[in-house]
């Protein structure tokens, strides 16, 4: 399984009118069943 990172830019939502800061978002991709996509 492959772990991937990407880079997002979200505002603080106290105080919006500031640059927006850069974070890391870890996703990963795998092949899933059924059963695993439908679960609540």
């Amino acid at each position: 399984m492959n772990i991937f990172l990407k880079a997002v830019q979200r505002i603080n939502p106290s105080h919006p009118d500031e640059p927006k800061k850069w974070y890391l978002v870890q996703y990963t991709t795998k092949m899933v069943d059924e059963s695993e996509v439908a679960r609540p």
